[in-house]
């Protein structure tokens, strides 16, 4: 059967109908072939690979105009029809999506009023040793993932994410409070850092030890406190002292505190030889701040 054009045919009056029979006549050579198309079969054509409107609807040359509100994202619904709803919404102005709301205000805009979970689920079923679930990556600007907050203690891992070291922060029943765990090393290397302005502070490592101002400790340390040299303070707070490593001399550094009224007490092992008055441990208990 050869094309036929639609544009060919007489135009009615009136829109078309539901019961209205459009004919449409094909000559074989020696007759007429006529067909009729229902208006409802108007009404509900199928965009699809059966019945084509004249073979593939190019898009970019041919609009679809739907009765609608602008910006609804047309989809198909359970009985295979175009249709529109308000909780999807695409605003072509600011290229956002929403969902549960029509005025995104971000890229991607969730929201859902209900007493209870609201939850957003990836799933990657690939058991491979690069399968993940979901990848955060800022090239420029400020870095990080932000608020994450939730109204109800739910046992379970809440974020995990993969750097030089992988972290997960993990919060279980109330008593157990929040983990954070350095676990991509087996080799005993391990650690977690914190820093301020691109610049590491504080480390725990592997062994248990804590570092402040470095990240070295002697042979075999486990569980210790390694502070480093490095400013210290010009002046107290209230209701405090505080402690800090200064050089004794040249390669001995030694634990400092500073009381609140500002005076300093050093503690380091001096040597006794030449200590043979009491005058001479009194001027050793002053070097150390123990008097005044």
């Amino acid at each position: 059967m050869a094309d036929v054009k639609i544009s060919q045919l007489t135009a009615k009056a009136a829109k078309v109908e539901s019961t209205d029979r459009i004919p449409i006549a094909d000559y074989n050579g020696t007759t007429y072939d006529t067909k009729y198309v229902t208006g409802s079969e108007i009404n509900e054509v199928s965009l699809d690979t059966s019945p084509q409107l004249g073979g593939n609807l190019d898009v970019s040359t041919y609009k679809i105009k739907f009765n609608g509100i602008a910006g609804r994202v047309i989809f198909e619904d359970s009985s295979n029809f175009l249709a529109q709803n308000g909780n999807f919404f695409w605003d072509n102005t600011n290229l956002r999506l929403g969902i549960g709301t029509n005025t995104p205000s971000h890229k991607l805009h969730i929201n859902e009023s209900v007493n209870g979970e609201t939850r957003i689920q990836v799933t990657n079923t690939n058991t491979g040793t690069s399968a993940s679930c979901i990848t955060i990556n800022a090239t420029t600007g400020n870095r990080y993932i932000a608020s994450l907050q939730y109204g109800a203690s739910v046992a379970g891992t809440y974020i995990g994410i993969t750097a030089a070291g992988l972290s997960v922060l993990e919060s279980g029943a109330d008593s157990s409070g929040l983990a954070i765990n350095a676990s991509n090393s087996t080799s005993g290397t391990s650690f977690i850092a914190f820093a301020t302005a691109n610049t590491e502070k504080v480390r725990i490592d592997n062994g248990g030890n804590l570092h402040i101002g470095g990240t070295a400790a002697g042979t075999s340390a486990a569980k210790v406190l390694v502070q480093n040299t490095g400013t210290s303070p010009g002046s107290s707070p209230a209701n405090a002292y505080q402690q800090y490593s200064a050089d004794i001399t040249a390669g001995n550094a030694a634990p400092h505190f500073r009381t609140e009224n500002g005076n300093v007490i050093k503690l380091y092992q001096q040597s006794s030889a030449g200590i043979t008055t009491v005058s001479d441990l009194v001027t050793i208990l002053q070097n150390l701040g123990l008097l005044s």
